[in-house]
């Protein structure tokens, strides 16, 4: 992700040429601790449903992204908190003929 030193704040960009129903790893494993603001996401063509998680819990906010060639952006609201080791995962579901799916997340370094 790029960071903005001066306000703490980076991104992680997230792109699959060809989603499944399958859990993805967005952030392995957390360098330093951070909140999730925001998520961006589209499809080239097709639909999938998104789920972003910290540790295999859903972001409040973030848990039912529907995600469409017409880009959509949805605000965390709860559980959007990542430690230190923390991994951060995107679950998807519901996949029809998604093709390059992408998620951008805005995150605030704590």
């Amino acid at each position: 992700g790029e960071i903005d030193n001066k306000y703490n704040t980076f991104s992680i960009q997230f792109t699959l040429p060809v989603a499944g129903n399958d859990t993805y790893p967005m952030q392995q494993r957390a360098q330093y601790g951070f909140t999730i603001d925001q998520a961006y996401f589209q499809t080239a063509s097709g639909t999938i449903d998104a789920d972003v998680q910290i540790g295999g819990v859903s972001v409040t906010g973030l848990g039912a992204m529907s995600v469409s060639s017409t880009e959509g952006s949805a605000t965390a609201t709860a559980n959007q908190s990542v430690s230190a080791g923390d991994k951060v995962t995107l679950v998807t579901t519901n996949n029809s003929s998604a093709n390059m799916l992408s998620v951008i997340l805005y995150c605030t370094r704590t």
